[in-house]
């Protein structure tokens, strides 16, 4: 009945203080928490994620494509060890918080102060909105996300004992125009 619920944020400090989008740091990172997981004989799920936007660049298209990268990489990770996240700050811009009272650092997917009423930072929300399992009846072996195709892979030897394997598509998001499910035994289904 325990877990194993850490924070992933790395290179933090070095973000907050000098904007350094290094990400050489992360896979070294979630190596780490799930062999420190392993250790312990506990489920990684991942507590916090997702390095603060600085809501002095709303709007800067240059700025939202470098955080969107910071986002796919996370995800790609979170989906490359198969994991469980919490996503924080479903929030909007009051949630903002500042290190020297001038600039705002802003985990808030959601712009403005409006509650959740307001404009959704899309950078964000459409990384970590994706197909993903939901649940697997069966042995997961890995699962992926390309955010270049919008293209979810998952593989896995079913038990069918276990009853049905369940796929998140968000649909409306990303495959407004339909999409099309292949299964290795040849069916097809758009």
């Amino acid at each position: 009945g325990v877990i194993f619920a850490p924070h992933f944020y790395p290179n933090i400090i070095n973000y907050l203080r000098s904007n350094d989008l290094s990400t050489s740091e992360y896979q070294s990172l979630m190596a780490r928490l799930a062999k420190e997981a392993k250790a312990n004989n506990a489920p990684l799920l991942l507590g916090e994620y997702g390095n603060p936007w600085p809501s002095s660049k709303n709007g800067d298209k240059a700025a939202e494509q470098n955080h969107q990268n910071l986002e796919k990489l996370t995800s790609s990770l979170i989906d490359q060890y198969a994991l469980s996240v919490s996503r924080p700050h479903f929030a909007d811009e009051r949630a903002c918080w500042s290190l020297d009272n001038k600039n705002y650092m802003c985990g808030a997917v959601i712009l403005g102060k409006q509650g959740l009423n307001g404009e959704e930072r899309r950078f964000v929300t459409d990384v970590f909105v994706r197909a993903y399992p939901q649940k697997v009846a069966g042995k997961l072996n890995s699962f992926s996300y390309n955010f270049d195709n919008n293209r979810f892979t998952l593989k896995y030897l079913p038990t069918p004992a276990l009853g049905q394997t369940q796929i998140y598509i968000p649909q409306m998001r990303h495959y407004s125009n339909g999409f099309t499910i292949k299964h290795s035994s040849g069916i097809t289904l758009i």
